[in-house]
């Protein structure tokens, strides 16, 4: 089971964050997760707020896992798709 960090799960207003500080978030609260078993995404803002000036939005957290489900570091293939910091939007 992993625990997502306080500052990720209802969110009330929006923040800032880079791929770096999620996954050390993230590690914080799950001592077992190496941080090389972590891939942060996220994704170009969409509708009435995208503008070339506006930071990418966080989008998820991806965690691998060997074929018994433990977790182990990502390959190559997997890396972050965030640059700078990412915006993290408020629940609403």
């Amino acid at each position: 089971k992993v625990k997502v960090p306080s500052k990720f799960k209802s969110p009330s207003q929006e923040s800032k964050a880079s791929a770096d500080q999620i996954r050390k978030a993230f590690v914080e609260a799950n001592p077992s997760i190496p941080a090389n078993a972590i891939v942060v995404t996220c994704q170009k803002p969409r509708g009435k707020s995208a503008s070339a000036d506006r930071p990418l939005t966080f989008k998820e957290v991806r965690l691998c896992l060997d074929k018994d489900l433990n977790f182990k570091a990502c390959g190559s293939q997997h890396r972050d798709r965030c640059a700078g910091d990412a915006l993290i939007p408020p629940i609403r």
